[in-house]
């Protein structure tokens, strides 16, 4: 077979989640020799985009706004520009956009990746809501493969969508775990560049600040720890539109001396190497690879028994699953781990055991690759 050329499209490369977690097996893909790479975002370049190119990834950016239509013809100008035999389609708007394109343009194939399942707000008008799944529908039936990102994820798309069984198969994010290695960072060095004393009993959290993740939860129940724990510090890592609410907030609860907001940071396995505990708080959550990050870095997590969360952290074994908008139980299940260093240990090294296991990035790669081979072989 003869190098295909696939078209990786995503609608933006924000500061972080399924975007990042998404793209980080593309160099090794494309490393295989089989497949030439060429990511589209729809958007405009980012930091993100930027790394992608210096590990050897065609990136193109089309500077458009979400709902810009133009963007429909821009990507047919590029899957006809550069011959594209595999169109892989990823996230909201791009799943449309880019199949339609393909779909326009006769590419022989077509993968959906589906990182969230159930995304479409009750929000919206209920036309707007029907026109999008009946478009899908109509996709759908030309998709090769839809691949779902969790458990979680296929049985929302099998319940709201009409999809074959037999297209759809589950693919798990992955970390990579040379560089999530708790032995190739200095948890002492972090702590003293973030004026954090080596005693302290550090609580962190990763991700976008916005509604959905949750930090207000994690606010609330910092507040009640900090009662009970004198040296708990409070690290919040990222950045997004909630911010600003979520520091008021920390100086309403009294708090804000122990919170450290980082801002957006590409330093994460030093800052989780800082941590004691991971907090995942999130209220809906196909698969975090913020968890799978911190459990590779040998954290115990404590997060929120929502969406993929489940499939990631074995209750008991390498943390404690909570109620989701709940501080209280969320503070329950801090305090059981801040008073029990043994089960901290335990918790962590079982957490990177089944992370080597079961989301690695030699097993993402190979999958995504074994999905292509299928395809290609397939039609040919």
């Amino acid at each position: 077979m003869s190098n295909k050329n696939v078209l990786y499209t995503v609608d933006h490369l924000g500061l972080g989640g399924v975007q990042t977690g998404s793209l980080k097996y593309l160099p090794d893909l494309k490393g295989s020799g089989k497949y030439n790479i060429l990511v589209c975002c729809l958007r405009w370049p980012t930091p993100i985009g930027e790394k992608l190119e210096s590990s050897g990834i065609h990136v193109v950016f089309l500077h458009r706004n979400a709902f810009d239509p133009r963007q429909l013809l821009d990507v047919i100008k590029l899957i006809r520009k550069e011959k594209i035999d595999l169109v892989h389609a990823n996230l909201h708007a791009d799943m449309i956009i880019c199949r339609m394109a393909a779909l326009i343009c006769r590419v022989p194939h077509i993968v959906a990746h589906d990182h969230s399942g159930n995304w479409i707000p009750d929000k919206i008008p209920y036309l707007l809501k029907w026109l999008y799944l009946f478009i899908d529908d109509v996709l759908t039936f030309y998709t090769d493969r839809i691949i779902c990102v969790s458990e979680s994820v296929r049985e929302c798309r099998m319940g709201r969508w009409k999809a074959d069984p037999d297209k759809i198969e589950i693919v798990y994010n992955c970390v990579d775990t040379v560089i999530f290695d708790s032995d190739r960072v200095s948890r002492v060095e972090i702590r003293a560049k973030l004026g954090i004393r080596p005693s302290a009993l550090v609580i962190g959290t990763t991700g976008r600040l916005a509604p959905v993740k949750g930090q207000i939860y994690f606010l609330e129940s910092a507040a009640e720890i900090i009662e009970r724990f004198s040296e708990a510090v409070f690290l919040i890592v990222g950045d997004g539109p909630m911010r600003a609410e979520l520091e008021q907030k920390a100086r309403d609860l009294g708090i804000s001396e122990k919170v450290i907001f980082t801002g957006f940071r590409d330093d994460i396995p030093e800052l989780l190497a800082a941590m004691d505990v991971f907090v995942f708080p999130s209220l809906h959550e196909p698969l975090a690879n913020s968890l799978l990050e911190a459990m590779a870095m040998e954290k115990p997590v404590v997060a929120t028994n929502v969406g993929g969360n489940p499939e990631v952290v074995v209750d008991g074994v390498t943390g404690s699953l909570v109620l989701p908008a709940d501080s209280k139980s969320l503070t329950m299940a801090l305090a059981d781990l801040l008073t029990n260093p043994e089960k901290r240990r335990r918790f962590g090294k079982s957490g990177r055991q089944r992370v080597t296991e079961h989301f690695s990035k030699e097993s993402m790669v190979s999958n995504i690759e074994r999905i292509y081979d299928e395809i290609f072989a397939k039609k040919e």
